[in-house]
């Protein structure tokens, strides 16, 4: 028996002929067996140990987060974290530039649409702090397809920050 597990202490036959015989109504109280552990301790500290290590494994297989960016803000940037992904997917991006300018993101135009039916993805999302990241749903069908990024102005100019080709693949 473990130093730190204590049965409580038994009666002794005598005193518990006693109890008996002196008020019948304390049978209700004769200490009970001890209830068999279904799970040992050192079972259920390999189940938490397994749980906590499937946690992290799992924690770290969903990423770890936005891509990095390699702009500043006087130097536009963006980034996608694949270029690759399943239609009704999602991206991750980053993007860093000027603190009053915004971002926007579309697909297969030239020109910044001003609605999802017309390409747009995302935004304008304002750059706080010269940089902004997230994600984006991919409603788009299965092929080959331009992600294009544009930033917008306070006075509401667009410019093209940038292209990539992006594979979607079906679901």
């Amino acid at each position: 028996m473990a130093f730190w597990r204590r049965d409580p202490e038994r009666l002794d036959p005598y005193e518990l002929g006693v109890r008996r015989s002196s008020d019948p109504s304390l049978g209700a109280f004769e200490p009970l067996p001890r209830a068999p552990r279904r799970v040992s301790t050192r079972r259920l500290l390999v189940y938490f140990v397994l749980g906590v290590i499937a946690i992290g494994l799992i924690r770290s297989n969903t990423g770890s987060g936005a891509p990095r960016v390699a702009g500043s803000c006087t130097k536009a940037a963006f980034a996608v974290d694949k270029t690759n992904v399943t239609s009704y997917g999602a991206l991750r991006w980053s993007a860093a530039g000027p603190a009053e300018d915004r971002v926007a993101f579309a697909v297969d135009t030239s020109t910044l649409p001003t609605s999802g039916a017309h390409g747009l993805l995302l935004g304008p999302v304002p750059l706080t702090g010269c940089k902004a990241s997230g994600r984006f749903g991919v409603p788009l069908p299965a092929g080959q397809h331009l992600l294009t990024v544009f930033t917008v102005t306070p006075d509401g100019t667009a410019t093209v920050l940038g292209t990539r080709k992006i594979t979607v693949d079906p679901p």
